[in-house]
């Protein structure tokens, strides 16, 4: 049965030895994340296994969350999906992009710009993973497209381009570090 991280994703692993066991900053990350990633994977060896998992979602915490790997505090949260099994986990975003080589942080970029500019421009690669994520139709996503590179938009543009990104960060930007 597919474990997802909505269920439990402040909740440390059985492995993991319980909340007050995870260090502030542990120095042991990539073999703590290899670890848990390990034992939700199909495979026993961390290089097949990695290829198993793939980014699904993105979302910012508004108050801290924790890592699979232990670390905390987090606000940049990744879900990763393996594709064999189904198991769903909550990454931080430095994991993904260090350790299992995911590129999630030019996502993350691209929606912390539009949050402190609601008039900026979505990224093709956050556009794309709008779309993907059914955040976007596409209509809007065709107008991202062939309006991300104008510099002057007309006002009706730039009201449509507003819309679109509240739309965005409706979906990306999530309150609590409990249950995400």
């Amino acid at each position: 049965m597919p474990t997802s991280p909505r269920n439990d994703y402040n909740r440390p692993s059985p492995s993991a030895g319980g909340p007050d066991a995870l260090p502030l900053c542990p120095d042991d990350v990539p073999s703590r994340l290899r670890k848990e990633i390990l034992a939700r994977s199909v495979a026993g060896a961390w290089d097949a296994a990695r290829q198993e998992w793939v980014l699904s979602d993105v979302f910012s915490l508004d108050s801290p969350g924790r890592c699979l790997c232990g670390h905390r505090p987090i606000s940049e949260c990744c879900v990763l999906t393996n594709q064999l099994n189904g198991n769903e986990v909550v990454v931080g975003n430095v994991c993904v992009e260090q350790f299992i080589g995911l590129p999630s942080e030019r996502l993350f970029a691209a929606f912390r710009r539009i949050s402190a500019d609601r008039g900026a421009a979505l990224s093709a690669s956050a556009i794309e993973f709008s779309r993907d994520q059914g955040w976007l139709n596409e209509w809007e996503v065709t107008f991202c497209l062939n309006t991300r590179q104008k510099r002057r938009l007309t006002d009706r543009q730039l009201a449509k381009r507003r819309q679109i990104n509240e739309k965005v960060l409706a979906r990306f930007l999530r309150g609590g570090g409990g249950n995400a």
